[in-house]
């Protein structure tokens, strides 16, 4: 290396080394300071919140109450709270991408298949009424949760009140806690999020889970007065979706459906094939219109690859 080039280097090196020391590592608690200012613990808080939106009292107590069921089991080795890890499941849930790929195997298209054949009248039914084709509703309950196999271990009440606590300061610290100690995942984000970027985004994302869980517990409100009640025993998984086809209460408001049940039962397979044909019609699912099918699929799960893969389980599923 000639004199010339070891001088660039050494140049280059210096003003990188100045560029890092001009730029003081970012605070996290300069980013909780955005958080609204409250004098409650993180439960009152929620409550609180939850009273301001007008819930009803009767509502209010019977939710209280059901609060009270056991958590689910602690895994062995896991020495954390279940509960204590729903904020940081759903508002970190940005730093791992999901991967639908996974479910896509010549296993997974046989299982379809012997679904398909064991419940051909009820899928036969919807799929008339709803133009949505047997093989997609199969498979997308695959998907969602292997026909039932794999619906959550939560409640409705645990998982909304917990995320409705999300941008509690208390509770926001700790995520941003959880944050820090992701070193690999973060790291790998670093390239396009700054440290400061992923503390603004931690804060965006705490404000916007809970107030989706106040909106998720007006609905359960909404369910519980028209004599559902049985709403607030529903075991769900850490993102507040429950049943086979893994329905939102917000959702389950607007597209549950039964052709036997008052209140659809969507741990009821029929009633699961039914309430997702019924999602998929309404939003604008056309056999002959492909990008309607992946538009439809993608207001059911909002990652890209989610839609593709039913589809081509679909695919693959059809009787030759």
């Amino acid at each position: 290396m000639s004199v010339f080039s070891k001088f660039l280097v050494s140049v280059i090196c210096i003003a990188v080394l100045a560029s890092c020391a001009s730029k003081p590592k970012a605070n996290p608690d300069d980013y909780l300071k955005q958080l609204l200012v409250t004098p409650f613990s993180p439960e009152d808080y929620a409550l609180d919140r939850m009273t301001k939106a007008g819930l009803p009292k009767d509502f209010m107590a019977a939710f209280t109450q059901s609060l009270r069921v056991a958590p689910p089991k602690r895994k062995k080795n896991v020495p954390t709270d279940p509960l204590e890890k729903i904020v940081s499941l759903n508002v970190l849930g940005f730093l791992s991408h999901g991967d639908y790929s996974k479910h896509y195997s010549d296993g997974a298209v046989k299982k379809i298949k012997d679904f398909i054949k064991h419940n051909r009248k009820s899928l036969a039914l919807a799929e008339k009424t709803d133009q949505v084709p047997k093989e997609v509703l199969a498979s997308l309950l695959w998907v969602e949760t292997q026909f039932g196999k794999h619906t959550g271990t939560f409640t409705l009440p645990q998982v909304y009140f917990r995320l409705l606590q999300a941008n509690h300061p208390q509770i926001a610290k700790r995520t941003i806690l959880e944050l820090n100690q992701r070193s690999a995942e973060v790291n790998a984000l670093k390239p396009q999020l700054t440290e400061a970027a992923l503390y603004s985004k931690v804060i965006d994302r705490s404000n916007k889970k809970s107030d989706w869980a106040l909106q998720q517990l007006v609905s359960i409100s909404n369910l519980y007065q028209k004599g559902f009640h049985g709403i607030l025993r529903m075991k769900s998984s850490f993102a507040g979706a429950f049943g086979k086809c893994q329905f939102i209460p917000s959702t389950y408001e607007k597209y549950a459906k039964s052709p036997i049940h008052q209140d659809a039962d969507l741990f009821d397979i029929r009633d699961a094939i039914f309430s997702v044909a019924n999602f998929l019609h309404e939003n604008g699912w056309n056999n002959d219109i492909p990008t309607s099918k992946n538009n439809a699929l993608f207001e059911y799960n909002r990652i890209h690859d989610y839609g593709d893969v039913i589809l081509k389980l679909a695919e693959a599923s059809r009787s030759k």
